[in-house]
């Protein structure tokens, strides 16, 4: 299974110090495209959204590159902590696509940060779609995910693919497959994450 993210310089860091070595340690497949980006894209500015519509194409074109396989996308502000190859291909069936939960905020029920994608014309096209209403509507893909996502054959992954917007609302769970780090300032996201990283080798 191989597995995709992409990284501008302001998460670059991430991916190279917690991510990349987190997954090497369980010996995935890990792929990361980089555009050479300075700023710091924070959510919901400009360089975020153009960040994003970035990795949508990027989606799509590893879908198309792929058919009849089964990818994953990662955000780099996740620290894997076990093997979830097996799980996610269980877990995905003969669907469509295995994306992670979100923690009950914001009326969100998925998070597009950590998704298991089976690569066909169907879903490129759905994310070609997701890619149009971001630049129609100048929005983040996730919220367009939550509302969209009934187009596909559609799972959502167990609470063990967990993300610290979990421990807002203090639901916590053991022996996670992966942290992702996504409630938080990046300069804290990098210090946890390392933190997680230390857990990870234990």
């Amino acid at each position: 299974m191989k597995i995709f993210s992409y990284t501008t310089n302001a998460y670059k860091k991430m991916h190279d110090d917690c991510f990349k070595p987190s997954a090497d340690k369980l010996n995935l497949k890990t792929f990361n495209f980089h555009d050479d980006v300075e700023g710091d894209i924070k959510f919901g500015t400009d360089l975020f959204k153009n960040a994003i519509k970035r990795k949508m194409d990027l989606i799509i074109d590893t879908i198309k590159e792929n058919i009849g396989e089964v990818i994953l996308w990662s955000d780099v502000d996740i620290v894997i902590l076990r093997d979830f190859r097996e799980d996610i291909e269980k877990t995905l069936g003969d669907k469509d696509i295995a994306i992670s939960p979100e923690a009950p905020i914001f009326n969100e029920v998925i998070n597009s940060g950590f998704m298991g994608i089976r690569c066909s014309e169907k879903t490129a096209n759905y994310f070609g779609m997701i890619k149009h209403v971001c630049c129609k509507q100048n929005k983040t893909e996730q919220p367009i995910i939550n509302k969209t996502i009934d187009k596909l054959n559609y799972v959502i992954l167990s609470n063990k693919y967990w993300n610290t917007t979990f421990a807002r609302h203090n639901i916590m769970f053991d022996d996670p497959f992966i942290i992702h780090c996504n409630f938080h300032p990046r300069k804290l996201k990098y210090k946890y994450l390392k933190r997680f990283l230390f857990k990870a080798y234990l």
